[in-house]
């Protein structure tokens, strides 16, 4: 969609799972796509330093084990002025419980995140713990990430179509 849209600009897919990336790259060759790449990684090794001018996490980053460490590296990747764009499911601006029950999407996902979610981002190399996000991260713990963490200057969750489906755009500027 992205290579698409933007025909002009590099895009580069990242994924530690190599199956994945087989299959992405078969879509590629299918496409006849000339400005999509994809390579195995994992969130804490890709790209160079200030290789993007933008960086995007599609609904994964509460399911990493790694995210602080995937944030710290996006802050190294990415360029001075660049925009990081974050798709993550619907939760509170604050940490805290009393916000997050208020929504009624946070009961349902925290239920899922037991699940799923929270079970992945728990483990690290095999072993407990992993940063342990679960799916319903508040925007004021992802703010610390990138911004404490990453050296980006700013975050928020902004408005966007994305919203009526259950989910929020989140964007760091570096």
């Amino acid at each position: 969609i992205l290579a698409r849209a933007f025909p002009r600009a590099k895009i580069v897919g990242y994924d530690f799972y190599a199956p994945s990336i087989e299959v992405a790259n078969k879509k590629k060759a299918e496409s006849g796509l000339a400005n999509v790449f994809f390579e195995v990684r994992s969130a804490t090794d890709f790209g160079s330093p200030g290789q993007f001018d933008g960086i995007c996490f599609l609904d994964c980053f509460h399911d990493m084990n790694v995210a602080a460490a995937a944030a710290r590296r996006a802050g190294l990747a990415i360029k001075p002025g660049g925009t990081c764009f974050l798709i993550e499911l619907m939760a509170a601006e604050n940490d805290n419980v009393t916000e997050q029950l208020a929504m009624p999407s946070c009961g349902i996902y925290s239920g899922l995140s037991c699940h799923i979610c929270l079970p992945c981002s728990m483990m690290k190399d095999g072993e407990v713990p992993g940063d342990a996000l679960g799916t319903v991260v508040p925007t004021e713990r992802h703010r610390r990430y990138f911004c404490e963490g990453g050296g980006f200057k700013t975050l928020s969750s902004v408005p966007s179509a994305v919203n009526d489906m259950g989910f929020r755009l989140i964007v760091a500027e570096k």
